[in-house]
Parts: structure tokens; C-alpha cells; sequence
């Protein structure tokens, strides 16, 4: 079988699997389950290049970042929240406060 056809079974399956709990137990046994799933997710494997892959092991864990200090952040000419503060729209549309 390839990929992409065991690719569908899967998911298919899957599929069954969740309207079978939610038909038996209920949507809020269903999204405490996906709840609790989401958070013991960890990261099975990841390149010595992929720090960033430690985030997906606590996703609603909170990250405090300032903008400048990020590297790729000095590609930018300004800082990207100001920007949206400032900003002049380009489409005639007003911006979203």
C-alpha cells in the first residue's frame, strides 16, 4: 500500500473513531480527551538545528518575546508593531485597530 492510500485509511478511521466517542460519550468527553492529548504531546525527534521544536512539547505554555531581540527581526525596518500602530494602509481600507 503507499503512502498516500494508507494515508486516507488512517484518517478514515480516525474519523469513525471520533463519531463513534462522540455518539457514546458525548462532545465534552470528546474535547476533554483532545484537551488532554494536546498537552502529554511531546516531540519525538528533531534536528540539533530545531530548538524550536521544544514549543510544540508545552504548546499553551506561554512564550514572552520583544520583537527586536529576535534575530530575523533585523531584516525588518521597523519594528512590526509599530508599524501596525502607525501604519498607512496600502489597500484604502481602514486598518484593524
Amino acid at each position: 500500500m503507499n503512502f498516500e492510500a494508507a494515508k486516507a485509511v488512517v484518517n478514515e478511521i480516525d474519523k469513525v473513531a471520533d463519531e463513534v466517542e462522540l455518539h457514546a460519550y458525548g462532545s465534552d468527553h470528546m474535547l476533554q480527551r483532545q484537551i488532554h492529548v494536546l498537552r502529554q504531546a511531546k516531540v519525538l525527534q528533531k534536528d540539533s538545528d530545531e530548538g524550536y521544536m521544544d514549543t510544540f512539547n508545552a504548546p499553551t505554555a506561554p512564550i514572552q518575546n520583544d520583537a527586536d531581540e529576535n534575530e530575523y527581526m533585523g531584516l525588518f525596518k521597523d519594528d512590526q508593531t509599530i508599524a501596525v500602530e502607525t501604519g498607512k494602509s496600502t489597500t484604502g481600507r481602514p486598518l484593524a485597530p
